[in-house]
């Protein structure tokens, strides 16, 4: 087998355009978008969904899954039910369960997770709010998104190609009903500590230290948690999508032969 099987798992909101964002991605990749593809899957029915289709995609040999965000969760679940041929987990700006620390005060997305956490109706009205500005006032939302951003955050979202490349990416999660996000946004704010014992998949992480959406105590609390961490690369003055950049750039720069795939069938 030539080429590295690899599976990227987006942030929440985002997209698998975040590998475009800082340029050419050096490997083939299937990148699921799940913003919103079959909204009417609970949680734990679209892990099973996901795990077919990427077997279908990948019948055989090992498999390397990429999780940044929110996306490390899905990563990390994938990994068990994909164990043996998970080969190995890459955590960017990895989002640990919030009960696994004291978090939340300290995050740029707390009034949304605090509303998924405790009120259902807020939250709702937040992501209508968000789907709102999604359609009719993109620049407002991607300015509101990073308004907060600071460390290598800061240059990037005066960036052109990052600000069109991630702008696009963000308003896309909260459009034709936000299905994606409403579905992972309250799975990731229920308690899902206890399923990091059962990752038995070698992980790394990638982490920037001054990181204001998931903190760096993050990275600290999934290497702790996790049976398995064989490395973690704490980058200073980076934060979210720049320790993002960082890692892509550790790939090298080949051609692009990056193969995008959207909506599961």
């Amino acid at each position: 087998m030539n080429e590295r099987q690899i599976v990227y798992l987006h942030g929440v909101p985002g997209g698998p355009e975040e590998l475009y964002a800082f340029g050419s991605f050096p490997h083939a990749f299937f990148a699921p978008d799940r913003r919103n593809d079959l909204p009417h899957l609970d949680f734990p029915a679209y892990l099973e969904h996901l795990t077919n289709a990427i077997c279908a995609r990948f019948p055989d040999g090992p498999i390397t899954l990429i999780g940044f965000s929110a996306g490390a969760r899905m990563a990390l679940e994938l990994s068990v039910k994909l164990t043996p041929r998970a080969e190995h987990i890459i955590l960017v700006s990895a989002a640990a369960p919030l009960q696994s620390g004291d978090f939340l005060r300290n995050m740029a997305g707390r009034l949304v997770f605090n509303a998924a956490r405790w009120s259902p109706y807020m939250f709702g009205l937040l992501t209508q709010g968000q789907a709102w500005c999604a359609r009719w006032a993109p620049r407002l939302l991607f300015r509101s998104v990073f308004a907060s951003a600071q460390g290598g955050d800061a240059a990037l979202k005066i960036d052109a190609r990052f600000a069109e490349t991630m702008g696009s990416a963000i308003c896309a999660s909260f459009r034709s009903g936000s299905g994606g996000y409403r579905r992972e946004v309250p799975a990731y704010v229920a308690p899902w500590g206890p399923m990091l014992s059962h990752v038995v998949t070698p992980v790394t992480l990638w982490h920037g230290t001054l990181d204001n959406w998931t903190p760096l105590g993050m990275a600290d609390a999934l290497e702790a948690a996790l049976p398995n961490v064989v490395a973690v690369h704490r980058l200073p003055g980076l934060s979210h999508y720049s320790a993002l950049g960082a890692f892509l750039a550790s790939w090298g720069a080949e051609p692009n032969k990056a193969e995008q795939v959207g909506r599961l069938q």
